[in-house]
Parts: structure tokens; C-alpha cells; sequence
């Protein structure tokens, strides 16, 4: 089987950078990606490896960093709604 982890990340207890990072075998997949309201949020808080990213909608607090996860990883797999 392969090796399978979850990391939750921001947005627990305020509102901004909401992330997760689910690995499943050599495959990461990023659900969600939001940006804070303050300075300490400009750049995404993960610097791991990352093939796709899923966006649930198009909240600020879900979706601010995917531009800059884009630069961050040119071929980066986008899905969203």
C-alpha cells in the first residue's frame, strides 16, 4: 500500500489561509489555499512538493494564493469549480 499523510493547515482558529495537503503515494495534492488579512500571509505557508491543487470556491480565504502557488509551481494541476 502506498503511503498515504494529511496535513491541515491555517484557518483554525480565525478565519484566512485555510490549506491541506494530502500525499497519497508520490502524489501531493493541495485542497484549498486561502490567504490571511495580514502581512505574515503574503507567500504560501507550505514548501513541499505539490502536483495539484483543488479548490472547493472561490473565497478569499480559500483561494487568495492560487496566482502565487502557480508561480511558485509552473506545472502545477488546477481544479476548480
Amino acid at each position: 500500500m502506498s503511503e498515504v499523510s494529511f496535513v491541515a493547515g491555517g484557518g483554525a482558529n480565525s478565519i484566512g489561509c485555510s490549506f491541506y495537503r494530502l500525499k497519497l503515494g508520490d502524489f501531493y495534492l493541495g485542497v484549498d489555499w486561502g490567504g490571511g488579512y495580514d502581512s505574515i500571509y503574503d507567500e504560501p505557508q507550505y514548501n513541499g512538493p505539490l502536483d495539484a491543487l483543488l479548490i472547493s470556491h472561490g473565497h478569499h480565504d480559500h483561494a487568495a494564493m492560487v496566482a502565487k502557488l502557480h508561480r511558485k509551481y509552473p506545472e502545477l494541476k488546477i481544479f476548480a469549480t
